[in-house]
This record gives C-alpha cells, structure tokens and sequence, in this order.
C-alpha cells in the first residue's frame, strides 16, 4: 500500500509540474508563432499566457503583440481592446520605481510606450470605430485587469 501511495504522489507531482512547464511556456510558443508569421496560434499562446503571466510585464507584452497579431488579421476591434490593455499595464509599470530600475527605457513596454506610442497606437485603430463602441471595448478589456493597474490613471 505504501509503494502505491507513493507511486500515486509521483504520479501526480509529475503531471503538476508538467501542467506548470506548460503555462510558463505559453507566452515562448506566442512569440515564436508571432515571429513566424502565425498569428492566429499566437493570439491563442497570448491568451493562455494572460491566464497565468510570469509578470507584469509578460502580461504588458502579451496584450501588446495579441493586439499586432489581430490587427495583422484584420480584427480591429479586439487589437483596440488589448491595445487599451497593454496600454493600461505599460502605464502602471512606469509608474512603479522598480519598473524604473530594472527594465531599459527602450523596451518594448514601459514608459515610452505609456507616454506616446500607446496612445498614438490606441487612436489610430479606434479611428474607424465608433466612440460608443471603442468605450465599450475599454470597458471590456478594463474587467480583465487587475485593480492595482487600473488604479494608475493614464496620461492625458
């Protein structure tokens, strides 16, 4: 009984940890996807890779290319919504000093993209939409941020 208790626990240890390689890996398998040309694989790996982000600015990174992945598919109204999203999370991250401290100005997310190519990007493809709907989309992305980001406001 011992032996099959502890083979059981093995068992399930394994699979957890399998389970675990998986989610971490989600965000790699999108950006190869993205990098090769399959955006529609890759708007599925950054879907999964939101559920369980490595960090903040995975999730930031995440919402930033599914959007350049579904505005290369000519879905213009869920890049719309993560643009908004990955702008929401840029801002909160340069608003925090260890963002600061540790990421480069240069990165792809970060205070940059706070303070100008987010809201230049954010407008560019709410130009075809009407204003009800591109609110309704900011709105909709809102609710699958957490409050701590939604908390820092974004620039005028």
């Amino acid at each position: 009984m011992r032996k099959f208790t502890i083979c059981m626990l093995t068992a399930a240890l394994y699979a957890m940890s399998a389970m675990a390689c998986a989610g971490m890996n989600s965000y790699e398998a999108a950006e190869e996807h993205r990098q090769a040309g399959r955006c529609d694989e890759a708007v599925q790996e950054y879907t999964q890779a939101m559920e369980h982000p490595g960090s903040d600015h995975e999730l930031a990174r995440s919402y930033y290319f599914r959007s350049l992945c579904n505005e290369e598919l000519g879905r213009i109204r869920p890049a719309y919504a993560d643009a908004y999203a990955a702008l929401r999370v840029s801002c909160y991250l340069a608003a925090t000093e260890r963002t600061r401290r540790t990421r480069p100005l240069s990165y792809v997310i970060g205070p940059a993209y706070c303070q100008r190519e987010g809201p230049t990007r954010l407008e560019r493809l709410g130009a075809g939409l009407p204003e009800q709907e591109a609110m309704a989309l900011r709105e909709q992305a809102e609710k699958e941020l957490p409050k701590r980001i939604l908390d820092v406001p974004l620039p005028e």
